[in-house]
Parts: C-alpha cells; structure tokens; sequence
C-alpha cells in the first residue's frame, strides 16, 4: 500500500523491502472520494452472532431499497474479533441522503427488542472515522480495483501537529522517484477528516490475490532511492511520525451489501445466498442479497 512509509519503515529496523483535496481527473475518477470506515469489535465467540445481526441489517435495506452500501472485510493479521465496514461516497451530500436510507429502512428492526440484546451481547464497541481523497499523495490511483479485489492492505498513519507539509513534500518526492524508476505499484490515500486525532492518513492498495505480495520490487526501489535518499526520509519520517499501523484484510461479501458498480462488475464474487433470518423473515428460506444492490439507480449512486 503506501509502499513509501513501508520503505522507510523497513530501513529503520533494517529489514529488506519485498514485495485513492479529491478531483475528478481522468486518472483518479474510479476512486471514491469520500470513505466512512466504521471499525466494529465483535466480543470474543460472537462473530456468529454478529453475521446474523448484519443478515437482518441488509435484508432490511432490501426490502427498503435502501441507498445504502458497503463493503465488509475482516483482518488475517493484528487484533482479532475485528470488522470493518467501508462506505464509498463522491460528496457529503451523498452521506447524508445514505444515512437518511438507512433510518427510514431499518427503523422498525432498530426497535426490535431481540435485535437489540443480540447487539449489546456480541458488539463491544464501534468507532467511525469519514475520510478525503488526495489524489496529489497516491500512485496510480487508476489502477484501484475494488471490484476484484479480495483483500486489502490497509495503514494508518498519524502525523504529529505541525508536521503536514513535511510529510507531503516526502511522499511527492517518493511518487516522483516511483514514476522515474517505472515501479509497478499502486497505492491510494485519504486524509482523516472527522473521527481521528489529525493530521491522519489512510493508505489503500486493493489485491486479487494475497499473492500479489510475493511480488519481489526491492531492486527496482534501491535503484531509485539512493542511500541519501533513504537517510533522508528516515530523518523526516522520524521527526513527523507519531503512529503508523498496518493489516492485510479479507473482503467479506457474505457481510457486504455492495454498490451496484461493484456487483455489476463482479457478480461472481459480490453475489451471495445465504439463509433468512429468524427476525427478518417468518420462515427460513434460501434468497440472495443481489435483487436489491442490482435496482440501485445511478441518481442513487
């Protein structure tokens, strides 16, 4: 993801490095502009429990034709008992009338008695963050597939007060040393906005494949980031730096309720069967979450 700070990082202790202010620019206009990224703590045994509350979530939003979507994935590396839940957007407004969607289909189930215990039982806490596009600090962003991607590397980084500008001027120097070398990778950053200490940054790389990361690029980086280079960045990384933290996380579409763009570009993958459940309908019976996400319209999106 932001191969950048990996390199600086990996220098620090030593290691070897192996291997979306938003427009709307030829090269960056498949990347959403906003991301509210909701994190979910699911106590420990009750991710079960936490499935069939986000079943009865999204078979509301169905029936409700609700403009409201996202996309779930669960982290193979870190702290356990983790969901995130990604919302894309292009503009506030759109976040508004999503979260207008969402009361007005799910009102009667946020009212549900059982519904309610079985979320004080299984869900320890939630923490929400909203979070801007900046293309100027991303590389190749065009090439950010969230439709076939079915994992994520995702980092948060958080900068100390005072230290933005240096950190950008850093990350454009390294953008610019990527382009000179012709390195072929992908990243995309959105600054924190509101729900974060800033200034914060989330740094995206979309994988087909966990296999994408046996790709080795480590002498296509030394033959551009010189030995000056790299003491330079570890100097102003280290003045800058307050927290950085990085996962590799699993794309979930058994927990997602995907955008029409996403499932009309990998109905595959996005497409679910799943059992209805004992609120949400009377009688246990197979139905798929697509028929819903497919009548999204593009005022909607």
């Amino acid at each position: 993801m932001k191969k950048t700070l990996v390199w600086v990082l990996a220098v620090l202790v030593a290691c070897s490095m192996v291997a979306v202010a938003g427009d709307s620019s030829d090269t960056a206009g498949n990347v959403p502009k906003l991301i509210r990224l909701s994190k979910y703590e699911v106590k420990m045994g009750k991710i079960g429990e936490f499935a069939n509350l986000n079943q009865q979530v999204r078979q509301a939003l169905n029936n409700g034709d609700a403009s409201y979507h996202y996309v779930a994935a669960t982290p193979i590396a870190g702290t356990g008992g983790l969901v995130d839940i990604v919302s894309f957007y292009d503009n506030y407004g759109q976040i508004e009338t999503a979260m207008k969607s969402f009361a007005q289909s799910t009102g009667a189930l946020m009212k549900n008695a059982e519904f309610n215990r079985g979320a004080s039982d299984s869900i320890q806490g939630s923490h929400g963050i909203i979070a801007k596009f900046r293309p100027d600090l991303s590389y190749n962003p065009q090439k950010l597939d969230l439709a076939n991607a079915t994992s994520w590397e995702l980092s948060f980084v958080r900068l100390k007060p005072g230290y933005s500008r240096d950190f950008e001027d850093l990350e454009k120097q390294a953008i610019e040393l990527h382009q000179k070398g012709n390195i072929d990778e992908h990243w995309v950053v959105y600054q924190v906005q509101y729900g974060a200490q800033t200034p914060s940054f989330i740094y995206l790389t979309a994988l087909k494949s966990l296999a994408d990361l046996d790709v080795d690029r480590k002498a296509a980086h030394e033959a551009v980031f010189t030995e000056a280079v790299r003491r330079q960045f570890i100097r102003v990384f280290k003045d800058a730096g307050d927290f950085e933290q990085s996962t590799i996380l699993t794309v979930r579409p058994d927990l997602s309720r995907p955008p029409q763009a996403l499932l009309a570009a990998n109905p595959s993958f996005w497409t679910v069967t799943e059992e209805a459940s004992a609120v949400a309908a009377k009688t246990k019976k197979k139905s798929a979450v697509q028929p819903a996400a497919m009548k999204e319209s593009d005022s909607k999106r």
